[in-house]
């Protein structure tokens, strides 16, 4: 009984892998170039080191990604932006997209908000 319900439950999970990594959405974020992912677990697994190494493989991966990467930490995509114009085009956009909790978290550090151009100057409302 216990092993029957531990099969139903790794393939409930393989299931809802596919679903998420291959719906709309899924198939827009795999287009983005990142490290391979593998199922269920996406890309976790270098990030188990300590913060040095961290730091050092973020620059290898902008490096050989290029600026704009994506990971998968389970079941949750996350885009990484290093170049401060991109991110700048990213944050200043409201309409079509939606920003993670980080973001949120980070906004009163970020001192963002919404910008409107008036003339030749951005005003922060």
């Amino acid at each position: 009984m216990i092993s029957a319900t531990l099969v139903l439950l790794v393939f409930i999970l393989f299931v809802y892998n596919y679903y998420v990594r291959n719906g709309k959405n899924g198939r827009l974020i795999n287009l983005i170039p990142g490290p391979p992912v593998y199922p269920i677990i996406g890309c976790i697994h270098p990030f188990l080191i300590s913060r040095d190494d961290l730091w050092t493989f973020f620059t290898i991966a902008c490096d050989t990604y290029s600026v704009i990467f994506k990971t998968w930490y389970c079941f949750v995509p996350v885009v990484y932006i290093s170049h401060p114009d991109d991110l700048e085009v990213v944050l200043s956009n409201t309409k079509h997209n939606k920003k993670g909790f980080i973001f949120h978290m980070l906004r009163p550090l970020l001192h963002t908000g919404l910008f409107t151009s008036e003339g030749n100057t951005m005003v922060l409302i």
